[in-house]
């Protein structure tokens, strides 16, 4: 296959579940970081920071499952699964003390997979983007996520979107956005990537 863009990176593909191969675009040596786009997002999105970051780390832009390049099965579209398919894809790699960096949803699968699995593989963290609560209902399946698009390319896609974001707010939101102390602006104690 190949690439979307200008770009030295190489498409490689490796399968996490029976059925399942996941896709990713990578470039570069050196220490790692992985990077995971947002729901409905392809890892085509981190053209740029694969370009940039190549010359001083082994950059990896993965596209999870029903997302760019990788498969796109039946099944499998809520957290608990991508995150055992992020892990499948750590161990298949063999990758420690990588880097991982989310955008969106893809802070929702490593947090899962924190909860799930443990740190013991990752160096650092990195979120972009990340709505404050899971959605009221839980994850969308392949189908309501697929009409979701539609609607939202359709005659009605104003309308829809004010009632689509209300999906993201829980009953107790206003109460836990009062209790939620913001980290931007703050310097994490995870240092630099250097």
């Amino acid at each position: 296959m190949s690439t979307p863009f200008l770009l030295r990176a190489e498409l490689k593909g490796v399968e996490v579940a029976p059925g399942v191969t996941l896709r990713y675009w990578e470039a570069g040596a050196g220490r790692v970081l992985v990077m995971l786009p947002g729901l409905g997002h392809a890892a085509s999105l981190y053209k740029y920071q694969l370009e940039g970051l190549c010359d001083e780390f082994r950059v990896i832009a993965l596209d999870p499952r029903g997302h760019g390049e990788s498969d796109k099965p039946e099944r499998g579209y809520n957290y608990h699964t991508l995150a055992k398919d992020l892990d499948g894809f750590l161990r298949a790699l063999d990758l420690n003390d990588a880097t991982i960096l989310g955008h969106s949803g893809g802070c929702k699968i490593i947090l899962t997979y924190l909860e799930l699995y443990g740190d013991s593989r990752l160096r650092a963290i990195v979120f972009s983007d990340d709505s404050p609560c899971h959605l009221r209902d839980g994850i969308f399946s392949a189908d309501q996520a697929l009409a979701a698009i539609d609607a939202f390319q359709g005659p009605d896609a104003i309308a829809f979107s004010k009632g689509f974001s209300d999906q993201f707010l829980t009953d107790d939101a206003e109460e836990s956005a009062k209790e939620a102390k913001p980290v931007h602006g703050q310097t994490l104690s995870l240092g630099r990537l250097r």
